[in-house]
């Protein structure tokens, strides 16, 4: 396999003797991050005797950082140290850095560098269809969660990379009510975000979590590694997959990622979470733009024929306001077929161009509305309460799609 990555993308460390022959890698960054224990024993738990496969903690804190954020990093340190030696078959390696400039740091950076070490040495060893998987520090998994994903890896062949399917906590006494019902707000906005795209014909439709992915090591090359960006950076990874069609679902095995109130990134769970607590609520994008959309994607032969098309008001505006057209002659200019027209145009409109559609006709026609209000509309049910409506949306999305 030739590649010049890791001319462009130098190591920055070096691998333990006994992580050398691992044959797939756990990485996971880890910031201010206090419940590392239950990440560690959670994957123990789902190891089995023939699984060679080495977990890569990437511990890193700013420069700039507080006093108490440095000691959050060393008591993390110290609970791995204590762990590996209560359980030495455990193969668990540190990478420790302190990132000197605060513009080039953040969990972007903390993944790329774990899974660039990843990557590089599976590729030295010729395991390129191996895999890295990606976890938070925070996050817990199914006892299946290897056997599974491995399983599922060796049935799709053509498959690069994978999505895992994951729930968040909505109950227990490690957090108040108050934060597991508002864990529970945010992931029905994101399963409802999903599943309203999936109701439209959208066959880019994935969750993006960066606690439940997974990449085989050559993919991971091929397509320029992980980014360096302070959050979002999952979203951004698995957009590179789902273009080419290379993304699939793993619903056998399960990620529980943390509930918890968080400022380490800009946006995201944590900071969701701290929002929904302040807010008491949470708004999600409003139907009438997916039943918009709908038409436009339900008459994409008629888009490929130049026929006009009876847009919404809304939607002609957004159109009028970019490239669309234009974009889509040079699509036909270069297709031969309809198909070939088709599998170009959701190339054009990935998943970047949605979110700009969307938020556009968010502030300029179809305000956001109530998580609780749409989500039960969507599916033409009663129900408001949120685990209830939750757990539907659940069922839905744990059947192949």
């Amino acid at each position: 396999m030739k590649s010049n990555y890791f001319e462009r993308n130098p190591i920055q460390f070096e691998l333990n003797e006994e992580m050398l022959d691992c044959d797939s890698y756990v990485v996971i960054p880890a910031y201010k991050e206090f419940e590392i224990n239950k990440t560690l024993e959670s994957l123990k738990n789902a190891f089995a005797a023939d699984f060679n496969i080495g977990i890569l903690i990437v511990l890193n804190h700013r420069l700039t950082d507080s006093l108490e954020v440095k000691s959050i990093s060393k008591k993390c340190n110290a609970h791995i140290k204590v762990f590996k030696e209560l359980h030495p078959n455990i193969l668990i390696q540190e990478l420790f850095i302190e990132f000197e400039d605060e513009k080039k740091s953040g969990v972007g950076i903390a993944r790329k560098l774990g899974m660039d070490l990843a990557a590089h040495q599976l590729v030295q060893k010729a395991k390129y269809e191996n895999l890295i998987f990606c976890l938070d520090a925070d996050s817990t998994v199914s006892l299946n969660y290897f056997k599974s994903v491995l399983e599922a890896f060796n049935k799709q062949a053509n498959k690069s990379a994978a999505s895992i399917f994951f729930e968040h906590p909505l109950k227990g006494t490690d957090y108040s009510h108050e934060v597991y019902e508002a864990i529970a707000l945010y992931e029905l906005h994101l399963r409802y975000f999903i599943q309203a795209q999936r109701s439209i014909g959208i066959p880019h439709a994935y969750h993006t979590i960066g606690s439940a992915m997974v990449v085989r090591a050559h993919a991971y090359i091929k397509e320029g590694g992980m980014n360096k960006r302070k959050a979002g950076e999952d979203f951004y990874f698995l957009h590179k997959f789902i273009s080419k069609n290379v993304l699939f679902e793993i619903h056998d095995a399960c990620v529980y990622p943390s509930p918890r109130r968080s400022d380490r990134v800009p946006f995201g769970t944590g900071k969701a979470v701290g929002n929904i607590l302040f807010e008491q609520k949470l708004m999600s994008y409003n139907l009438q733009s997916f039943m918009d959309l709908q038409f436009l994607f339900e008459n994409l032969n008629s888009l490929y024929k130049g026929e006009k098309l009876k847009l919404s008001e809304a939607l002609m505006h957004w159109i009028h306001d970019t490239d669309f057209y234009l974009k889509i002659n040079e699509i036909k200019n270069n297709t031969s077929n309809f198909e070939s027209f088709r599998k170009r145009f959701w190339q054009y409109f990935n998943g970047f161009m949605l979110m700009k559609c969307l938020h556009f006709l968010r502030d300029h026609y179809y305000p956001n509305e109530d998580i609780i209000l749409l989500s039960s509309n969507f599916l033409q049910t009663r129900k408001r309460h949120s685990i209830e409506l939750l757990k539907k949306y659940r069922d839905l999305q744990s059947i192949k799609y």
